[in-house]
């Protein structure tokens, strides 16, 4: 087994730890999709680095969100309860949510049940999520694009 390989494995049972509720298969496409685009060829396509990346990628985006939101908590003034936002991974936003963004990534939020952040990327999709100013539970969603063929 090449020393990459075993890298992808050790990153694998990290994203298992994160995403329980994913069965294997999930896992693989979501991360394939990450690294290649959201294609039907990404799984078939994608090679070992990029798919590496793609997982490093996502697995540091998500650091990058809880320390600033972390650090956003506990910089508000006067506060002496730190106010969170619990931040939440998730592929079963019910589809009349995620048709009208296909191909996008959507921001959730679980108290107000409604899309608070929308973008090409977890980064844009966040920054809008931020800007409303709601708080509480949020949760990410990687919008498939759906060819009007298969449907």
């Amino acid at each position: 087994m090449t020393p990459e390989r075993r890298e992808i494995i050790r990153a694998l049972e990290e994203m298992s730890e994160i995403y329980p509720h994913w069965r294997f298969g999930q896992l693989v496409v979501n991360i394939s999709c990450w690294a290649k685009g959201a294609t039907a060829e990404a799984v078939w396509d994608v090679e070992d680095e990029e798919f590496l990346r793609g997982v490093k990628s996502h697995l540091e985006q998500g650091k990058k969100r809880v320390d600033l939101v972390t650090a956003q908590s506990n910089s508000v003034p006067g506060s002496e309860k730190a106010e969170k936002v619990e931040f939440r991974e998730v592929n079963v936003l019910p589809p009349e949510i995620w048709r009208q963004y296909e191909g996008k990534v959507i921001v959730f939020s679980e108290d107000e049940q409604r899309v608070i952040g929308v973008g090409d990327t977890d980064d844009e999709a966040f920054d809008q999520a931020e800007a409303s100013g709601v708080e509480g539970i949020w949760h990410i969603h990687h919008a498939a694009r759906w060819d009007e063929e298969r449907i």
